[in-house]
C-alpha cells in the first residue's frame, strides 16, 4: 500500500511540475477573457495535487475491506481494521475474544455488584451483546435478549470474565451478575 502511495505522489509531482513548467513556457497560450477570473496553471496544478494527495491519504489511512466480507462470509472488518472471525448471527454462542470481536467494543451500560461492575459490551463490526466482569467475580455471569436467549460465562483473561455473544442488532440484551443486572441496551 506504501509503494502505491509513494508512486502515486510521484506521479502527481511529475505532472504538476510538467504542467508549471509548459504553462510558463508555452507560447501558444489562448489570450483570457476580460469577463472570466482567472486562474493561474501554478493554482490549478496546486489544488490537483492537494486534491490528489488528499485521495491518497484517506485511501491509505481507511482499513481496507474484502469483497468477501459481508454478511454471509462469517467474517467482518472492525473500524479499525481487525478481521473478525464472524459476523452477525454466526458469532452468536462464541468467545468474543477469540472472534476478534472484543477489537472494537465498548460498554453499552454497566451495573455494580458491591465488590465488581458487570458490563454489557457491544461490538459495531459484529454486531453482537456479551457481557463482562472482572475476573475475580465468583458467581454466575449472563448475557440475556428480551426474547429470553441468553449466554453464560465463556472465557477468562486474569483480568475479566466474559460470556458468549448474541447477535442482537435490533433487540435489546442485558448483563446478569448473580441478582446485578445492567439496564436493557
Amino acid at each position: 500500500m506504501r509503494r502505491e502511495f509513494a508512486r502515486a505522489i510521484d506521479l502527481l509531482r511529475r505532472l504538476s511540475i510538467r504542467n508549471v513548467i509548459m504553462a510558463r513556457t508555452s507560447i501558444d497560450r489562448p489570450v483570457p477573457r476580460l469577463d472570466q477570473p482567472r486562474s493561474s496553471p501554478m493554482k490549478r496544478s496546486f489544488v490537483v495535487l492537494v486534491t490528489a494527495a488528499l485521495f491518497a491519504v484517506t485511501a491509505f489511512l481507511l482499513p481496507s475491506t474484502s469483497a468477501s466480507a459481508g454478511p454471509g462470509s462469517g467474517s467482518a472488518v472492525s473500524g479499525i481494521g481487525i478481521q473478525a472471525g464472524c459476523y452477525g448471527d454466526y458469532c452468536s454462542g462464541k468467545d468474543p475474544e477469540a472472534m476478534g470481536c472484543s477489537a472494537d467494543a465498548y460498554t453499552v451500560t454497566s451495573a455494580w455488584t458491591g465488590s465488581y461492575t458487570v458490563e454489557l459490551r457491544w461490538s459495531p463490526s459484529c454486531k453482537t451483546n456479551w457481557a463482562r466482569i472482572g475476573a475475580g467475580y465468583g458467581g454466575s455471569l449472563w448475557v440475556v435478549q428480551t426474547t429470553g436467549y441468553k449466554q453464560s460465562s465463556s472465557g477468562s483473561n486474569g483480568s475479566f470474565r466474559w460470556t458468549a455473544m448474541i447477535y442482537s442488532p435490533s433487540l435489546l440484551c442485558r448483563g446478569e451478575a448473580g441478582s446485578t443486572y445492567t439496564s436493557w441496551a
